[in-house]
């Protein structure tokens, strides 16, 4: 699934009604985490999470977004894609892994 982000406000992450993009999982906070454009560069932020973001497989708080950023929300991984065909509105994949 692709998913259009806006650059022009913060995309929130989660699973509560006010979320861009809700995750229905129960490893995923009410808000777990939100992706900002500022400065011309787009970041990633945790939030109402302990457990923090998982970012090319490396646990943070923060990061920076570069085209390919692997990224995990509870058990649900995401490719960034900044690709010249959507520079304004890059594109989050979501998949939900499932456990066997």
């Amino acid at each position: 699934m692709d998913y259009p982000l806006d650059d022009s406000e913060d995309n929130l992450i989660g699973q509560g009604k006010e979320c861009r993009l809700r995750i229905e999982s129960h490893n995923i906070a009410r808000v777990h985490a939100k992706l900002l454009y500022r400065e011309g560069l787009w970041w990633a932020f945790a939030c109402d999470t302990g457990s923090g973001i998982w970012v090319n497989g490396s646990k943070t708080d923060c990061a920076v977004l570069l085209n390919g950023t692997r990224l995990r929300f509870g058990d649900t991984e995401a490719c960034f894609n900044n690709s010249l065909k959507s520079m304004e509105f890059p594109d989050l994949r979501i998949r939900s892994r499932t456990r066997r």
